[in-house]
């Protein structure tokens, strides 16, 4: 979980973790005592003590493990080739696209998975995306859930945080030029 990425909740959930863990962390030798009572060398208190031992690590462990393997499932660790925030340096043929919220667009975010956000002004508009690495190929679609609105093209990553997307839209011709913000 990136907790500096456009939400200011996860900062102040991972300050309260901090805090905790700290407060945690100072009772850590009565905390072992009580889960791991000290043994005095009998084979059954010795066995207690690795059976409680191995149970805490079960508990512990296992919620571990399965939220490693969904996050590697999901993707998580891996980073798409377009994912992240951009900001939009030139457009050309977009601007009656949008036509509930007119302007320039100033940013746009691909989000993991399928989905984006157009961002003009203050308001951010939805967007369906489908990205064809290998072909260098772009989809954006359903613009605020208008189905009718598609715009297809090609995409050149120029550098590693610089993109130029181009193609058609209704025989008209559009461009966009964007620059990473983040992550870099």
């Amino acid at each position: 979980m990136n907790i500096f990425y456009d939400v200011d909740v996860k900062l102040f959930a991972g300050v309260y973790l901090a805090l905790d863990v700290s407060l945690i962390a100072r009772e850590a030798p009565r905390l072992l005592a009580f889960f791991l009572p000290p043994s005095h060398d009998e084979p059954s208190r010795r066995r207690t003590r690795a059976l409680r031992a191995l149970l805490i690590a079960l508990v512990l462990g296992l919620p571990a493990a399965e939220i490693l393997h969904d996050a590697a499932r999901y993707g998580v660790f891996h980073r798409d080739a377009l994912e992240g925030a951009w900001s939009v340096d030139r457009s050309a043929g977009l601007d009656d696209l949008l036509p509930e919220t007119p302007g320039p667009w100033e940013r746009v975010y691909f989000e993991k998975g399928d989905f984006g956000f157009v961002r003009v002004g203050k308001k951010r508009v939805r967007f369906d995306v489908a990205v064809d690495e290998p072909r260098h190929t772009l989809r954006l679609s359903s613009f605020d859930g208008h189905a009718s609105t598609i715009l297809e093209g090609t995409f050149d990553a120029k550098e590693h945080d610089r993109v130029h997307f181009e193609g058609n839209r209704d025989g008209r011709p559009f461009s966009l030029d964007l620059t990473r913000d983040f992550p870099r």
